[in-house]
């Protein structure tokens, strides 16, 4: 496995349109930085986005292959962490939207947020983001 940062030009054609298809909201280059793990023929397996506020993620797994026991996420993790160190992160938002997700933020002592939380999805609301 192979750990980098996506380009811009790799956000745009490769992560934002599986989002898309997801109906999540799509990255700002301008805004966000995706930490990626390929595969050794240089396919993209699973990333892990960094945006403004910033939000942490989301997680992602690109194709349905099980190669490991979650190292591959752990390690997006703790490479994610790395960067949040380098460059001072205050603080940041995660959206666990898997039991999975909610325990690795209890894993790294995130607090849950008892209040409402809301969101515009582009996909859902008619709102065009082009």
């Amino acid at each position: 496995m192979t750990y980098r940062f996506l380009t811009d030009d790799e956000v745009q054609n490769v992560l934002n349109p599986a989002l898309a298809m997801r109906g999540q909201a799509m990255l700002s280059v301008l805004c966000a930085s995706v930490l990626g793990a390929f595969d050794d023929k240089g396919a993209l397996v699973e990333s892990l986005a960094i945006q403004l506020f910033p939000v942490l993620g989301p997680l992602t797994r690109h194709d349905n292959e099980q190669r490991d026991a979650g190292e591959t996420t752990r390690r997006l993790v703790e490479e994610m962490q790395t960067y949040l160190k380098q460059h001072e992160t205050r603080g940041l938002l995660c959206i666990a939207d898997s039991p999975f997700t909610e325990r690795l933020c209890a894993r790294y002592g995130m607090q849950k947020v008892e209040s409402p939380v809301f969101v515009t999805i582009p996909a859902q609301s008619g709102y065009d983001v082009q």
